[in-house]
């Protein structure tokens, strides 16, 4: 048995060239290991010291806003309305709004029971008639009103 073995290995010895067989600590595979790994550690180095300084940050924002514009544009939400005052409205009862307008239009959205009311209207002061009706409406507890 150890004898055909021995003509086993034998033979495939002759068939592999002696140059191919590179023992791990060969000179040239430690060489060729330094090279690598210099180079990754180099390339790694610089790759990372380009981003840190902004380098990429064009190519990345583009990329970005393109992505960006390639979704689908959202439904609209069915669980929110947004309400607005066009300039017809302006035009048909003025501007500033009356008082008590505003706080007829809040006691209509009350109606429907919304769980929040958001409200952003540039005002400076109470405009009359109908001051203590919209003191009410805005004291509200699901009335959200911007301040100025």
């Amino acid at each position: 048995m150890k004898a055909v073995l021995k003509t086993i290995i034998h033979k495939l010895q002759r068939l592999v060239r002696p140059e191919f067989i590179h023992p791990w600590g060969s000179p040239e595979l430690v060489a060729g290991a330094k090279i690598v790994l210099l180079s990754t550690l180099l390339g790694g180095t610089l790759v990372t010291g380009f981003r840190y300084m902004g380098g990429f940050e064009p190519a990345e924002l583009f990329l970005f806003d393109y992505l960006v514009r390639l979704q689908p544009k959202p439904s609209p939400d069915p669980h929110l309305t947004i309400v607005g005052i066009t300039e017809e409205d302006i035009q048909q009862y003025g501007w500033p709004l009356s008082d008590g307008l505003l706080a007829a239009l809040l006691a209509q959205l009350q109606i429907h029971r919304p769980q929040v009311i958001g409200l952003d209207l540039y005002r400076s002061t109470l405009r009359p008639p109908g001051s203590e009706a919209l003191v009410t409406q805005l004291g509200a507890q699901n009335l959200i009103a911007i301040e100025m």
